[in-house]
């Protein structure tokens, strides 16, 4: 912004043929800007967790897998996203929000969510898993048998 101010008043005060030659040299300055912040955002938004390996490998495509529309207080926008980010990766899933009580009565899958508490007192299910970034936990019925964890999980498709 700094950048652009000073150029706005250089502009004003020697004319166009300034403005034109600074826009020049403020070109590729702002384009490897914005490629390397693109690329940071891609980097740490757009990478899967081992979540989606691990659902992937311990379930058939079309199993019911929930997610709590619940976020946590202070939610940060990678929390916020990862509903989404892991809804392309199980897109072949029966991905969708729902609450803790119709996990229980209606899915036959995992489920994700950002608070464990009541489910793990209740005793109907254990915690199978954590995603450090997003404190995302994966949940699993305590009837079922134990799920898997296979050492690629990040990377199983």
């Amino acid at each position: 912004m700094l950048y652009g101010a000073v150029a706005v008043a250089a502009a004003a005060w020697f004319g166009k043929r300034l403005a034109v030659s600074l826009m020049l040299l403020a070109f590729p300055l702002s384009v490897y800007n914005q490629i390397i912040w693109h690329d940071a955002i891609l980097a740490n938004f757009s990478a899967p967790s081992s979540l989606v390996g691990i659902v992937r490998h311990n379930f058939a495509p079309g199993t019911c897998v929930g997610f709590n529309p619940t976020l946590p207080t202070s939610a940060t926008l990678f929390q916020i996203e990862r509903y989404h980010l892991n809804a392309y990766y199980l897109f072949n899933y029966g991905y969708r929000r729902m609450s803790p009580t119709e996990w229980i009565s209606q899915c036959n899958g995992p489920y994700l969510t950002y608070d464990v508490s009541n489910l793990i007192e209740s005793g109907r299910a254990r915690l199978v898993a954590k995603e450090i970034k997003s404190n995302l936990f994966l949940v699993q019925r305590s009837d079922s048998p134990n799920l898997e964890i296979p050492k690629n999980a990040a990377t199983e498709r």
